[in-house]
């Protein structure tokens, strides 16, 4: 069930979704070896940002597993690892 409008506000709700964010990074960038790619020219922070904000707005909105685990789905398609995106045929 979403928390209702005075809840939104909740200083202790938004520190743990914070943390939930974190949380999902932190496992992510281990799962992937993040510093091994940052060496190889792909940048993490570009891969996980869009899935922490996921993490993030789902824990604020109180989404149910289901939903939470949709929102992380679209959230990764929209990641990348290279700043500005993905390029295909080349640089004009």
């Amino acid at each position: 069930m979403a928390p209702a409008i005075g809840d939104r506000a909740d200083p202790y709700r938004f520190v743990q979704a914070v943390l939930a964010g974190y949380d999902v990074m932190t496992r992510f960038g281990e799962a992937l070896s993040g510093p091994e790619l940052l060496h190889r020219g792909f940048w993490p922070t570009f891969l996980l940002a869009p899935v922490t904000a996921a993490a993030v707005s789902a824990r604020l909105l109180g989404l149910d597993v289901e939903r939470m685990a949709h929102a992380l789905a679209i959230a990764l398609t929209m990641s990348t690892s290279r700043p500005g995106g993905s390029v295909s045929g080349g640089v004009t």
